[in-house]
Order: C-alpha cells, then structure tokens, then sequence
C-alpha cells in the first residue's frame, strides 16, 4: 500500500515483484496518482472552469502519463517521486508480468489525501514469467 510512488523506479520494482509471485498469484495495489492534480493544472493553464475539474480528469486518467514530482506539489513528503494516471499504471502492470489488472480512483478512506488515489488488483501472468527479460518489438 502506498509504495510505488516512493519509488525512482517504480516499472523496475513491478518486475521484480513479478518475478516474486507464482503464475496466477495476485497483486494488491494503492497509491498517489497524478490525474487529479494535472486536471487542476491543466483547468487552470486554460483558463477553465472549476465546474470542469472532474471532465478534465477522465481525460488525463485515460491516458498513459506519469508526473516526476521533484518539486512535490502533490504531497510534501520528500520521498515522493511518481505519480502515475490510471492508464499508466495498468500500462506498467500490464509490461511488468500482469495481467487482468483492475484499478480504479478512489479516495482513502482511512486518510484524508488531497486527491483520490489508485486502488486495485492484478494478476501475474503466466506467460510473462520474467518480464525484465522482454525485447522490445515493433509491429
């Protein structure tokens, strides 16, 4: 819970967990995401309205973006690095060894964050044993 985003490299520690777990075993996820915060930026850059935050946000959740937070404007924390949308983290999972991945933003119930976080499951896949071992091939 709460790790990946503590992480300079966070598709390296998937693989590795990958390698950990049994074909079919599971994977629980939770952690920051940066949909929430880039919609903001993204209203505020172009001048819209507030009343369009959450539009803007399932736009950025779908696409396959990660924030470097050096300047950790997410949250204060010096150990805060990544911040992924949900299309980038099942992105990862999916070419780290996962599969049937299944997230979903979600404020935490247990803490009060600034914006919703990433929760879910994935499955690893059989068929991607070691996924550190993949070679890129184009179509």
């Amino acid at each position: 819970m709460g790790v990946y985003y503590h992480l300079k490299n966070p598709a390296l520690s998937l693989q590795r967990i990958r390698r950990l777990l049994n074909d079919g075993g599971i994977l629980f996820i939770e952690g920051g995401s940066a949909t929430d915060f880039l919609a903001e930026q993204l209203n505020n850059l172009l001048g819209l309205p507030k009343s369009s935050i959450s539009t803007t946000a399932k736009v950025v959740d779908a696409l396959p973006l990660s924030y470097f937070d050096t300047e950790k404007r997410i949250y204060k924390d010096w150990s805060n690095w990544w911040f992924p949308t949900t299309r980038c983290l099942e992105a990862m999972m999916l070419d780290s060894g996962f599969r049937d991945v299944d997230l979903e933003l979600k404020k935490n119930a247990f803490y009060q964050y600034s914006h919703r976080r990433l929760m879910g499951r994935a499955q690893a896949d059989p068929a991607k044993p070691d996924p550190g071992e993949q070679k890129y091939c184009p179509d």
